[in-house]
């Protein structure tokens, strides 16, 4: 959905003017993701932001099928452009052709030019979820694509 179909449909579910700006971001016309967030920014519940990420994250991520896919995601939602060669020097065991041709099957991604580009909410949802779930982790992976990214 654009911006000005994504804004019409949080007006025309009252969510606070003062929530419809972030919200519209965070979704990025992702239909699911809006309506969830406009049900949600009406709730009383004090996780409501923690259970938006959680379910768009279970909704659009799935179920890895382990720890190596699920980083493999988290470097795709960073990096601008993901390569085999990006997660070789990411992520550690060897896999990254393997994880590289997961990653491009995935309906959340796209194939670009450069590499793999994952848009939307879910790169957003990944970020906010392994803030969460593992900031320590996030901060070294962030660092590994700069070093690889910026050749320092």
């Amino acid at each position: 959905m654009s911006e000005n179909e994504s804004a019409a449909l949080l007006e025309a579910r009252d969510v606070d003017p003062l929530l419809r700006k972030s919200i519209v971001d965070f979704a990025a016309g992702n239909p699911f993701a809006l309506s969830l967030a406009a049900e949600i920014s009406r709730s009383p519940r004090a996780d409501a932001e923690r259970y938006v990420v959680d379910t768009v994250y279970t909704h659009l991520a799935g179920n890895p099928p382990s720890e190596a896919h699920r980083w493999a995601l988290y470097v795709c939602a960073e990096a601008d452009h993901t390569t085999e060669d990006l997660l070789r020097s990411v992520l550690p065991g060897g896999r990254s052709s393997e994880l590289f041709d997961w990653l491009r099957d995935h309906p959340c991604v796209e194939t670009a030019t450069e590499g793999l580009v994952l848009g939307g909410v879910l790169r957003e949802v990944l970020d906010r979820h392994l803030r969460w779930r593992d900031p320590a982790g996030r901060a070294r992976m962030r660092g590994r694509i700069s070093r690889v990214t910026t050749g320092r």
